[in-house]
């Protein structure tokens, strides 16, 4: 994923993921627009990972969310990608992303999730 952000121009600062998900920290060049980095991340690693690792139906789910971070909290950010593994033995990919999109006054529609 790091290859594929830096080939679109980006800077991956922080990769990593569990089974059903994954959590980027990335920085963006002001005139880069989130969704296209996205949908090239996406093509990219779906072209990986079916033609490479030979998961054929590998697919990502339809949605995505995005949130700005600060500089001063990058470090928060970055250690909360590490601790992804522990942190989902308590709260679920769903009750993370609803409970990230409520706090953030996103609107959302559950069927973009699964």
């Amino acid at each position: 994923m790091g290859g594929a952000i830096r080939t679109e121009g980006a800077v991956p600062l922080k990769v990593g993921g569990v089974e059903d998900h994954v959590h980027l920290l990335v920085g963006i060049p002001s005139t880069m627009a989130v969704a296209d980095l996205v949908r090239e991340i996406k093509k990219t690693t779906t072209k990986f990972v079916r033609d490479d690792i030979a998961i054929k139906d590998f697919r990502w789910q339809e949605g995505y969310a995005a949130f700005t971070v600060s500089h001063e909290r990058c470090g928060n950010v970055d250690r909360y990608i590490d601790r992804q593994a522990a942190h989902h033995r308590k709260k679920s990919f769903l009750e993370e992303i609803e409970e990230l999109l409520r706090y953030n006054d996103m609107e959302y529609h559950p069927r973009d999730w699964e």
